[in-house]
């Protein structure tokens, strides 16, 4: 498994518009990707406004270029929700998980 890792800061008026873009547009694309397995967003305060670090997990580096295009270190930012953004990242990293122990909802 392959966890994707990108952040960015949104303005703190506008970091919930960016998580509604994300669980509403987003992620119901990504789910139709075949090697698609699971995103989460996290939130912090941070002094420019509010950091999000979205984490999403893949089966292969093929299904991520699925999402993303040949250059699967390239961020995927919506020209729609960038003026949400004060700055976010270009370039994504990618992670092999090696060990991950079973988790329960918190919801």
């Amino acid at each position: 498994m392959i966890e994707r890792h990108w952040k960015g800061t949104a303005h703190n008026a506008k970091a919930g518009e960016y998580l509604s873009h994300l669980q509403k547009e987003t992620i119901p694309n990504l789910e139709k990707i075949k090697g698609f397995i699971s995103a989460k967003a996290m939130t912090r305060s941070v002094e420019k406004g509010t950091e999000i670090m979205v984490v999403t997990c893949w089966e292969s580096i093929e299904a991520i270029k699925e999402f993303a295009g040949a250059n699967a270190d390239a961020a995927v930012v919506p020209v729609a929700v960038k003026p949400l953004f004060i700055d976010f990242d270009l370039r994504v990293q990618h992670f092999k998980v090696e060990l991950q122990t079973r988790t329960s909802s918190l919801w």
